[in-house]
């Protein structure tokens, strides 16, 4: 129990040496699967969106110092960024979309 109470509480970064980490879910979609859903607005779309939410709230969790990287707003605020990025990257996974709008600090 000691040892367990000693040992400093970091977040883990699960990634291997080279950055890899495995994608679950609608993360392994593309964007371009994602600018079809975004158009429209149908089913796919709101599995984006809801991936986007866990996916952002789990950055506010494990990040020190970050309570809220979205500020006030929530992930249906970050489908205009996305949709700009996502249609000039349609082959890109909608994960590396995830990580590419928290990198431009342009979350609105």
């Amino acid at each position: 129990m000691a040892l367990i109470l000693a040992t400093p509480m970091t977040p883990l970064h699960a990634a291997d040496a080279d950055g890899y980490y495995r994608t679950l879910g609608v993360g392994k979609r593309t964007c371009g699967e994602f600018v079809e859903a975004a158009t429209r607005r149908d089913a796919a779309f709101t599995h984006f969106v809801a991936w986007l939410a866990g996916y952002l709230s789990a950055y506010n969790r494990f990040m020190p110092g970050v309570s809220s990287v979205t500020g006030k707003r929530g992930a249906m605020e970050q489908v205009p960024w996305l949709k700009t990025y996502c249609g000039d990257n349609a082959s890109a996974f909608f994960s590396k979309a995830a990580e590419r709008l928290i990198e431009s600090g342009d979350l609105r």
